[in-house]
Protein backbone atom coordinates (compact mmCIF):
# COMPACT_ATOMS: atom_id res chain seq x y z
CA UNK A 1 0.00 0.00 0.00
CA UNK A 2 0.81 3.56 -0.78
CA UNK A 3 1.39 5.25 2.50
CA UNK A 4 2.12 8.29 0.76
CA UNK A 5 -1.63 8.92 -1.05
CA UNK A 6 -4.70 7.99 0.39
CA UNK A 7 -7.60 8.77 -1.84
CA UNK A 8 -9.72 8.52 1.39
CA UNK A 9 -7.66 11.34 2.66
CA UNK A 10 -9.98 14.63 1.95
CA UNK A 11 -9.15 17.78 0.78
CA UNK A 12 -11.44 20.74 1.03
CA UNK A 13 -11.01 21.64 -2.57
CA UNK A 14 -12.61 18.34 -3.32
CA UNK A 15 -16.04 17.47 -3.16
CA UNK A 16 -17.90 14.54 -3.13
CA UNK A 17 -19.88 15.72 -5.42
CA UNK A 18 -16.57 15.85 -7.78
CA UNK A 19 -15.81 12.41 -6.89
CA UNK A 20 -19.08 10.64 -7.40
CA UNK A 21 -19.17 13.02 -10.81
CA UNK A 22 -15.38 11.17 -11.87
CA UNK A 23 -16.27 7.84 -11.03
CA UNK A 24 -19.78 7.92 -13.19
CA UNK A 25 -17.50 8.85 -16.19
CA UNK A 26 -15.43 5.93 -15.26
CA UNK A 27 -18.08 3.72 -15.05
CA UNK A 28 -19.74 4.81 -18.37
CA UNK A 29 -16.46 5.37 -20.34
CA UNK A 30 -15.57 1.77 -19.30
CA UNK A 31 -19.12 0.25 -20.31
CA UNK A 32 -19.05 1.84 -23.60
CA UNK A 33 -15.76 -0.01 -24.08
CA UNK A 34 -17.55 -2.89 -23.23
CA UNK A 35 -14.94 -3.63 -20.30
CA UNK A 36 -15.94 -6.35 -17.19
CA UNK A 37 -12.63 -6.53 -15.82
CA UNK A 38 -13.27 -5.24 -12.21
CA UNK A 39 -9.20 -5.32 -11.98
CA UNK A 40 -9.66 -3.28 -14.75
CA UNK A 41 -12.33 -0.90 -12.73
CA UNK A 42 -10.44 -0.99 -9.72
CA UNK A 43 -7.32 0.35 -11.74
CA UNK A 44 -8.85 3.00 -13.48
CA UNK A 45 -10.67 4.54 -10.23
CA UNK A 46 -7.40 4.17 -8.46
CA UNK A 47 -5.11 6.10 -11.22
CA UNK A 48 -8.32 8.87 -11.76
CA UNK A 49 -8.72 9.65 -8.19
CA UNK A 50 -5.14 10.10 -7.91
CA UNK A 51 -5.40 12.33 -10.78
CA UNK A 52 -8.06 14.37 -9.34
CA UNK A 53 -5.98 14.67 -5.88
CA UNK A 54 -2.62 15.46 -7.64
CA UNK A 55 -4.69 18.23 -9.32
CA UNK A 56 -6.53 19.43 -6.43
CA UNK A 57 -2.92 19.63 -4.74
CA UNK A 58 -1.26 21.48 -7.83
CA UNK A 59 -3.92 23.82 -8.13
CA UNK A 60 -3.52 24.76 -3.93
CA UNK A 61 -0.38 25.12 -4.46
CA UNK A 62 -0.47 27.53 -7.47
CA UNK A 63 -3.00 29.40 -5.52
CA UNK A 64 -0.69 29.69 -2.48
CA UNK A 65 2.37 31.12 -4.79
CA UNK A 66 0.03 33.81 -6.36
Amino acid sequence: MNQWFDPIDPLASISRQDVCNLHSELVNLLSQQSSTSFAEHVSFSYIATLNLFLQANQQSDYENCI
